[in-house]
């Protein structure tokens, strides 16, 4: 393969690459469940798009804990939980336990 091939090749790889992060850059990006969802003219829909739009789901975060033995990851879960709850950034924080649950 000649010198000149090899650098037509590698300048269409670059251009390939460019408009391929071009394209990513473009492109919109959205967390929002409820776009998944239809649009609905129902009342009771309605309720379950704002809720999840707005609600709970919408602010729930969930972490797991990998690497190490059981008791291990149990105990790097509850020092992370005791940390996030003496933050007091977060209104709750559950790491599976029933306490403080109504």
């Amino acid at each position: 393969m000649s010198a000149a091939r090899r650098a037509w090749i590698v300048a269409l790889w670059l251009l390939a690459l460019a408009a391929a992060a071009l394209q990513i850059a473009r492109s919109p990006l959205s967390t929002d469940l409820s776009a998944f969802l239809p649009r609905s003219v129902e009342p009771q829909q309605r309720v379950l798009v704002e809720q999840i739009e707005d609600g709970a789901p919408a602010r729930t975060l969930l972490v797991a804990i990998e690497g190490g033995s059981a008791a291990q990851r149990a105990a790097a879960s509850r020092a992370l939980a005791a940390a996030l709850r003496a933050s007091g950034r977060f209104a709750q924080v559950g790491n599976g336990e029933r306490a403080g649950y109504a």
